[in-house]
């Protein structure tokens, strides 16, 4: 029997969920390059009463954490240029260095 495929649903709505009270008020900032999935997501999680801001590349990363000031960054892995994974140590490394001064 082949196991069940984690869904958004499934694992991530109820975290951010708990984190944030069912999503009201909770600032999320996404970043995907496909503009298709970027919207559809962007939906999702505005159905869920998130307030969400979209963006396609790293630049607008960070210009959006600045400006917006998110809770939580949901990165796509394969944007162009660098990987959401660098983007998303040079945040934390930013954040930490930001909270220490």
């Amino acid at each position: 029997m082949a196991a069940k495929t984690p869904s958004m649903d499934d694992t991530t709505l109820p975290a951010l969920r708990d984190a944030g009270g069912e999503g009201r008020g909770m600032r999320v900032l996404l970043a995907e390059d496909e503009r298709d999935t970027l919207l559809t997501l962007g939906i999702l999680l505005r159905s869920e009463g998130f307030q969400v801001e979209l963006v396609s590349d790293e630049l607008e990363v960070w210009n959006e954490v600045d400006r917006f000031k998110p809770h939580t960054v949901i990165l796509d892995i394969a944007m162009p240029g660098r990987s959401g994974y660098e983007v998303a140590k040079d945040l934390r490394t930013a954040l930490e260095r930001h909270a220490q001064s």
